[in-house]
């Protein structure tokens, strides 16, 4: 299928068969005992890396958001990234609504500023305080304040703060590495496109000049559509 279009017909399947023992045999073989030392071995490792820490990170907020259904579920609908920094300390520090009682909007504020060392700007903050602290109000939450729920959502939070530091140092790896070619370059400047989307691309796609237009790219990728044969004909 190396030189196919994804048209799996019983009329293709003998075509390539026909011609395996006559013209393919030495390539394969001498593609199988190819060893590569391109920068695209490397660049694809780290793209399944990322894609994989993209995924655990993604199953440990969805644990995070039903533990918060529980103590205080309109959290899920004040945050929408729950990986955020502001996010991730709000969890930790107001996970339940009894945390805010007699608390001030102010004195909510000025904690949740102290937390996150002032990386994010005061007004941001206290948007979020804000709606957080108004919707504790008339929050009733399945279970009490000190539920083992609240220590495994503070768990939660550490965990996906982890994956958040790998995933960053995954991403500066990636684009130093994809920096080093030239396709690369080229791919990167089409607006929109952007270093890590452009470094992905050539992580799993590989070199994309050995593909002679932009359809085999897209039956490479999976963006093609598939026609696939049982063989009873």
């Amino acid at each position: 299928m190396a030189s196919l279009r994804r048209n799996k017909t019983d009329k293709n399947d003998s075509f390539k068969l026909a011609l395996l023992g006559a013209t393919q045999l030495s390539e394969i073989k001498n593609h199988c005992n190819k060893q590569s030392t391109s920068p695209y071995d490397s660049l694809r490792i780290l793209s399944l890396r990322y894609r994989q820490l993209i995924k655990c990170r993604t199953r440990i907020i969805n644990f995070l958001r039903s533990g918060l259904e529980i103590t205080f579920p309109e959290l899920n609908q004040i945050f929408k990234n729950a990986y955020a920094v502001l996010a991730l300390q709000m969890f930790r520090m107001y996970c339940h609504p009894d945390f805010l009682v007699g608390l001030t909007l102010k004195e909510m504020t000025n904690r949740v500023y102290q937390a996150v060392n002032k990386r994010i700007h005061k007004d941001v903050i206290q948007n979020y305080c804000a709606q957080v602290w108004l919707t504790a109000k008339n929050s009733y939450p399945a279970v009490p304040a000190d539920s083992l729920e609240v220590e495994i959502i503070s768990e939660y939070c550490d965990e996906i703060e982890n994956y958040n530091k790998e995933i960053a140092y995954i991403q500066n790896k990636l684009i130093k590495t994809a920096a080093s070619l030239d396709n690369f370059k080229f791919i990167s400047s089409i607006p929109g496109a952007g270093q890590l989307n452009s470094a992905l691309l050539l992580g799993f796609a590989g070199d994309i000049s050995r593909f002679d237009n932009y359809k085999q790219l897209n039956v490479f990728l999976g963006l093609d559509l598939n026609r696939y044969q049982s063989g009873k004909y």
